[in-house]
């Protein structure tokens, strides 16, 4: 039994390097290829910042990513006495990856998600809570991004 297990382990990724598989997250093949929009607010500056966290920053880029964020906020914990507590940040993304070369779609789509916060202590922790969120959703969007951007790149 324990001579069996080795031999898989041993054996795995020896069959797995032999059909051609290689990790996605490859970032010396695929980093510093995508440049960005400018970003025009905060959400998008910091959404730029996430994805040029994961996938670098272009120094001679292939493609030019083009996104456009929409944040809403929906009240969820509401007290007996109408004061909402806790709010939900709902985020959605829609984005197209084009060819610099002959600006061709590359690919395009949809990534959405939420996060929340709570709003129960003085206004200056409702507004970073808030803002912590914001943050939070942002990096979950680009994290959805990267990993649908890393599987269409060629």
């Amino acid at each position: 039994m324990l001579l069996s297990r080795r031999l898989f382990c041993i054996g795995a990724p020896l069959a797995l390097g032999a059909c051609g598989f290689a990790p996605l997250h490859n970032g010396a093949a695929k980093r510093g290829q995508i440049a960005f929009d400018p970003p025009d607010d905060r959400v998008s500056l910091d959404l730029r910042n996430a994805l040029e966290d994961r996938l670098g920053t272009a120094q001679s880029p292939l493609f030019k990513l083009s996104y456009e964020t929409e944040i809403r906020e929906d009240g969820v914990g509401i007290t007996t006495d109408q004061v909402t507590t806790r709010f939900n940040l709902i985020g959605e993304t829609q984005y197209t990856l084009r060819r610099l070369s002959d600006d061709s779609v590359v690919t395009s789509g949809v990534v959405d998600s939420f996060t929340s916060y709570a709003a129960t202590g003085t206004t200056v922790a409702t507004q970073t809570a808030q803002l912590d969120a914001q943050r939070r959703l942002v990096v979950i969007l680009a994290d959805q991004m990267t990993a649908r951007l890393l599987v269409s790149l060629p």
